[in-house]
Parts: C-alpha cells; structure tokens; sequence
C-alpha cells in the first residue's frame, strides 16, 4: 500500500471512529465541500452506524482519483470510495453494498 493510501486509510478509520455511537465526526479532516454534504445529509452516518461496528478495513486498490476499501461489519460488507486531496482533505467519498464477482 502506498503512503497515500495509508493516510486515507486513516482518514477512513477516524472517520468510522467518529461516527460510532459516543465519537465525534472531525469535519476539519474534510474539505468544507464535503463536511457540508456529511453535514446536510446525516442518514449516511446512520445507515454505517446501524451496521454495527467495523471489524475489518481492507484497501482493495487505487480506482482513477482515490481510493477503494472494503468494511467489513458482523452482518455486511461495504466498499467505499474516498479520494483525499493535496491538503490531505477527504475531498469525495460515497459507499455501497459490496459485492462479490465470480472468478
């Protein structure tokens, strides 16, 4: 794994740290772009939050613009997507239902 990607996977993990019950989303990590989004639209914290809590991160791979982990939870898996910028901003990310493709 790259340096870059290790640092967004902090990013990531803080993120899932702050958004469990009792943390605190640290906005400051985002671009004010984007902290406004997670900010406006709570029910995206909430539906990772109802699936408990993260028992693995595994960094899949660096699509075009960032990068691409798989959470696992005790009942889920999601892929999520986060691209950090120059400043070390999360400057995108969007998650959906993982899916495994047949080899």
């Amino acid at each position: 794994m790259t340096t870059s990607a290790t640092s967004a996977e902090t990013l990531l993990k803080a993120l899932l740290k702050g958004a469990a019950p009792g943390g605190k989303i640290d906005y400051s990590a985002m671009t004010p772009e984007v902290a406004q989004i997670v900010r406006d639209h709570p029910e995206g914290g909430e539906m990772i939050i109802k699936l408990g809590t993260p028992q693995t991160v595994t960094y899949l791979g660096a699509p075009p613009g960032g990068h691409l982990f798989r959470i696992t939870f005790a009942t889920a898996k999601i892929d999520f997507f986060m691209a950090v910028n120059g400043a070390g901003k999360i400057s995108s990310m969007y998650y959906h239902p993982s899916v495994d493709m047949p080899s």
